[in-house]
């Protein structure tokens, strides 16, 4: 089973399986926040990718605050007041690796201020398919995350909204500041996940599927043809580093794949 990645001129990372003949793609990653604000916006960045002796690719990033000026210009509510605050401190590293049957993930964040960042996260990586296969119809029956020790179904899972949802593994999450704020877009639901949060998609046929979880994440968001499994970094402090793995896998069974990442993250 070979894998192949192709970085793009933005954070965005192709995943093409060969022996499939299928392609998905990862915005690598989408959006980081600190508890009083966000340090990287979704919208893209255009980084200077490098090439691994292992055949993968990193880059290196951090927001000056001419970049938080620009984007603190459109997280403006229609009154004037801000969605939520723009900020600068953190450097990230971002390394993608194929690997036999999937890919390695690495996000590494440092603090450069001389502030404790506090509760710090991060999707992980907006992960969606390119193919006609994974795509289409009944993604939301398509798509799974862990809870209770196995692969269950979006589409049999409590949620407020019928396209997409967040998932906790504790409910406490939802009142987080940046939750509360991106609510009416990812909703919530009733039902507690696993943690790591682990998610998966198989095809409209049923004959293929993957899945993807990160170290440390505590939540994921699934529909709309993506999937996130959200990596949380606690506490930075000044000087510090924290980092975190995470795996895609392909197979046939979201089931045992899911349970390969599981291992792979322990």
């Amino acid at each position: 089973m070979v894998i192949s990645i192709e970085p793009t001129e933005t954070e965005y990372v192709n995943i093409i399986h060969s022996d499939w003949h299928l392609g998905w793609k990862i915005q690598f990653p989408e959006m980081i926040s600190i508890a009083d604000g966000v340090l990287k916006h979704f919208s893209t960045i255009r980084p200077e990718w490098q090439k691994t002796p292992k055949g993968g690719w990193f880059y290196q990033w951090r927001p000056d605050a001419a970049y938080a000026e620009q984007k603190q210009v459109i997280v403006y509510k229609k009154d004037g007041e801000p969605i939520y605050q723009m900020l600068t401190g953190l450097a990230l590293q971002a390394e993608i690796t194929p690997a036999e049957g999937g890919v390695c993930l690495s996000l590494a964040l440092s603090n450069k201020s001389d502030k404790t960042a506090r509760m710090v996260s991060c999707e992980g990586g907006c992960f969606r398919p390119t193919n006609p296969e994974f795509s289409g119809k009944d993604y939301v029956a398509r798509s799974y995350v862990r809870r209770n020790g196995r692969m269950m179904k979006l589409s049999e899972l409590d949620r407020n909204l019928e396209q997409r949802c967040a998932f906790w593994h504790d409910p406490a999450g939802y009142e987080r500041p940046i939750e509360k704020k991106c609510e009416d877009f990812w909703g919530r639901s009733k039902d507690r996940i696993d943690a790591p949060a682990i998610v998966g998609m198989v095809s409209a046929d049923g004959s293929k599927a993957v899945a993807l979880g990160y170290q440390g994440s505590q939540s994921a968001l699934g529909g709309k043809l993506c999937l996130h499994s959200r990596p949380e970094f606690g506490d930075i402090k000044p000087g510090a580093t924290v980092v975190r793995k995470g795996f895609i896998v392909f197979g046939d069974k979201v089931e045992s794949l899911a349970e390969q990442v599981r291992r792979l993250l322990s």
